[in-house]
């Protein structure tokens, strides 16, 4: 799932971009923004839920997050903020979130 954040470039013309990643660095940084999505999907549940990791204890956390177990309960009567941090919390990175700026 992706999000346009900004569909223009600094001259407000349409930018384009390749779907298909040529270089191992382009790769990298990927990984390195689905890291960074699913770190601010944590911090997200974290603040609205006032101290909770959606995955869990420290004990368990490293095997949960593994077997994409997480608990978003907190967040019941808030289904939007569900529903966003799930995307962002996903183990698999072609599954997660995705922000995309031009």
């Amino acid at each position: 799932m992706t999000l346009d954040l900004n569909s223009n470039n600094s001259n407000g013309s349409n930018k384009s971009t390749s779907s298909a990643s040529s270089s191992n660095g382009e790769s990298q940084n990927r990984l390195t923004k689905a890291v960074d999505i699913f770190s601010l999907g944590c911090l997200m549940y974290y603040v609205i839920s006032r101290g909770k990791h959606p995955f869990g204890d420290r004990v368990e956390r490293e095997v949960n997050i593994l077997n994409n177990k997480f608990d978003l309960s907190a967040l019941d009567s808030m289904p939007e903020a569900q529903d966003l941090i799930s995307k962002m919390i996903q183990f698999d990175v072609e599954k997660r979130f995705e922000f995309i700026i031009y």
